[in-house]
């Protein structure tokens, strides 16, 4: 498990938490408390955003050879 993933897992449950997000096609950030429902959110974006960097960094090696 990553850094950041287990860092969200170990501090999701704790009442008095916040989590600064940030919405990348507005550049509107705001603080979020921490709750079950935003912590499986933030969980879920950033496998869908590992995806998306692991899909460009096999397609730059394609265009490298």
């Amino acid at each position: 498990m990553t850094e950041k993933r287990e860092f969200l897992r170990k501090t999701s449950f704790r009442p008095n938490r916040f989590f600064y997000g940030c919405n990348s096609k507005s550049n509107h950030c705001k603080y979020l408390k921490f709750s079950p429902n935003v912590n499986v959110s933030v969980i879920y974006i950033q496998l869908n955003f590992h995806k998306i960097l692991t899909f460009f960094d096999v397609d730059k090696r394609l265009l490298d050879e």
